[in-house]
């Protein structure tokens, strides 16, 4: 999985090409942040556009964090404690699309 910024919304550039449509050389300026996984068989690579605050979870994702930690982390940085909840349903819904898996907490050194 690859996550990254983007100054034009590039699922919207993709769906009008695959569509036939031209993309105008003027295309409106639509910060979007993309995240690449593997498709299943034929379908290949997809993106998937989310919004800052997925961004922000996927980016503490890093294999050796635990949900615990990273929801403690993204709590921290929007300084929202309200928030494990939302993050953990957002975690899930990360692991139904394939983007993440979770698997049993490492042992660090």
């Amino acid at each position: 999985v690859v996550i990254d910024d983007y100054r034009y919304d590039v699922v919207a550039l993709e769906a009008a090409l695959r569509a036939g449509d031209t993309v105008p050389d003027d295309a409106p300026v639509a910060p979007t942040t993309i995240v690449f996984r593997p498709g299943r068989h034929e379908d290949g690579p997809q993106m998937l556009r989310v919004n800052g605050a997925t961004a922000l979870v996927l980016r503490r994702c890093d294999g050796e964090r635990t949900v615990g930690e990273i929801v403690t982390a993204v709590q921290s940085e929007l300084r929202a404690p309200e928030l494990s909840g939302p993050i953990r349903d957002t975690i899930g819904r990360l692991q139904g699309l394939r983007v993440l898996s979770i698997t049993g907490r490492r042992t660090r050194p």
